[in-house]
């Protein structure tokens, strides 16, 4: 057993088992109080704060990936209206160079030299608009055609389209209009 000096300092508790006294010698005899046990209820209540935290950590996840994948979705439909708005450019230009070469529009757009399909798996719509009847011609929403040379579009993602771009299975559709000043989104013209 220890021996003190009867003093007892203001921070040690008195002991609770005969002869133990609670108290240690650290490193260089300096006393210690021995570290205290927590009870089985003090443990029982800390774990079930720890399940709500990590219930409120896994809800805050989920929330930050619907987030995030929506963000994504939408970054990766914009990026594939870009790589159809590109394709379209090309097509054109392989269009313009087949019509400068022999005076008259490509039959279709194989012939063009141009033979990709949209980012949505659809091959590309190519009408001469001089062989082609006034009724299967893209319109704007005066129902006016908008091109007077060829029409060149994607169906976009639904696959589907309409002959005027207001109608709803077109406002996807990425299009060439105003003979090639424009060439986007349908919902954008």
């Amino acid at each position: 057993m220890p021996v003190t000096t009867g003093r007892r300092h203001a921070r040690e508790a008195p002991c609770e088992a005969p002869g133990n006294t609670g108290i240690s010698r650290g490193k260089r005899g300096v006393r210690r109080r021995a570290p205290a046990r927590r009870s089985r209820a003090h443990l029982r209540a800390q774990a079930g704060v720890t399940l709500i935290e990590v219930i409120i950590v896994l809800a805050i996840l989920a929330i930050g990936l619907s987030v995030g994948l929506s963000a994504y979705s939408g970054y990766r439909d914009r990026v594939d209206v870009g790589i159809a708005v590109k394709d379209i450019q090309v097509a054109a230009g392989a269009i313009e160079r087949f019509l400068a070469n022999t005076g008259e529009y490509p039959a279709t757009l194989a012939a063009a030299g141009f033979d990709r399909q949209d980012p949505w798996g659809n091959d590309y719509e190519y009408r001469v608009v001089a062989d082609t009847p006034v009724g299967q011609l893209r319109k704007d929403k005066n129902l006016v055609p908008i091109n007077s040379d060829f029409d060149l579009f994607s169906r976009g993602p639904n696959g589907v389209s309409n002959p005027p771009l207001t109608a709803a299975t077109s406002q996807d559709d990425v299009v060439r209009a105003s003979n090639g000043a424009f060439i986007g989104s349908a919902a954008d013209y």
